[in-house]
């Protein structure tokens, strides 16, 4: 490691003890980065950390897991912020609330946290890769990458993003709360979109030209979907998966994307297909009959079309918004015989 980087970690509070095992000019970058993140020497132990926050090692190991991280052993590799953390989300659980529903919910963060890290990380690794491409020495490339982090604005962003998205998931949740309904599962609208061809399409794109195909898939439909009132449960490569709160707007939103992507330069055609029933929500995810069987509907769909159940028929027949048209009976895997029925624009 070049001496100017070494002096950059001195500067930065890095103990003589985590410098000792660092040997490359990108593990002192790393190091570098880590604590502009999280700073603070890495002096303590997960039991030690279980121990200030007056909880068990085991129960200390589980949140540790629920985070996403590998067993760490004795190893010293936890700060004063890992501490408050413990302190905070688990001794407070142990003593008021529920561990379990602390340990999942710190389980589902972790799996949201995960992305939004990823693509924070993207640019980093942009902005390292233009610099070793100028040659920049590594202590220059370094601060730049600091620089690039500005992990005050991230951590602002986060806060307000969340703020924002908490309430409307509960007003949602509001929402979809009906009486005689069954305990837990709300009566939801489900939508896929499916992009037709992908598998043949993706064999001749470089890994950059894919990049662009599925960034831009995310765009489109998580911008129309927003727009609209519904919600991105998440988007599979080719696939995305929505909810809404009607009927109606859930065929909106699918006609919607149709057309969306018919006239995109990059994007293929898409089909897709819209149930209504009863669904689990369990950590920002669906499950259920309700979802198996749309996720069943689109693989039917003909490239352009919107294809429904015949509970969402029966919601969306007489809007005149809508053109429906029978389809027949066809054979659902794994669910057999069900009724579909294709849906289109009206004269509205």
């Amino acid at each position: 490691m070049r001496h100017e980087l070494q002096a950059m970690l001195e500067r930065a509070g890095v103990a003589p003890s985590e410098l000792a095992g660092v040997e490359t000019n990108r593990d002192g970058i790393a190091l570098l980065l880590a604590h502009a993140i999280l700073p603070g020497e890495r002096c303590f132990s997960l039991a030690e950390v279980a121990a200030a926050a007056s909880v068990d090692v085991s129960i200390a190991q589980r949140f540790w897991r629920a985070l996403g991280f590998p067993d760490v052993g004795d190893e010293k590799v936890f700060t004063q912020w890992d501490m408050m953390a413990m302190q905070g989300a688990v001794e407070r659980a142990v003593n008021e609330v529920s561990l379990e529903r602390a340990i999942n919910q710190a389980r589902g963060m972790a799996a949201a946290m995960a992305i939004v890290s990823e693509v924070w990380s993207d640019a980093l690794v942009l902005t390292a890769r233009k610099g070793l491409d100028e040659g920049l020495p590594p202590e220059v490339l370094a601060g730049t990458l600091v620089d690039t982090l500005d992990i005050d604005r991230l951590t602002n962003l986060l806060g307000y993003v969340h703020r924002r998205l908490l309430i409307a998931a509960i007003q949602r949740r509001l929402e979809w709360i009906t009486e005689g309904g069954p305990v837990g599962e709300p009566i939801i609208t489900v939508g896929f979109g499916d992009m037709t061809g992908y598998t043949a399409l993706v064999q001749n794109l470089s890994g950059e030209e894919l990049a662009v195909l599925v960034n831009r898939f995310e765009a489109v439909t998580r911008d129309l979907i927003a727009s609209s009132g519904g919600r991105v449960v998440k988007t599979i490569g080719d696939e995305v998966l929505w909810v809404a709160t009607t009927p109606a707007s859930g065929v909106a939103i699918a006609l919607d994307l149709i057309d969306a992507v018919a006239h995109d330069d990059v994007l293929p055609p898409i089909k897709a297909a819209v149930d209504s029933g009863p669904v689990l929500l369990r950590d920002g995810d669906v499950f259920g009959p309700t979802v198996n069987r749309a996720s069943r509907i689109v693989d039917l769909a003909q490239t352009g079309t919107v294809v429904v159940s015949t509970e969402v028929r029966e919601e969306v027949a007489d809007d005149p918004q809508f053109s429906v048209r029978p389809l027949g009976p066809r054979r659902l895997k794994d669910i057999g015989l069900t009724w579909l029925w294709g849906v289109g624009r009206g004269t509205s």
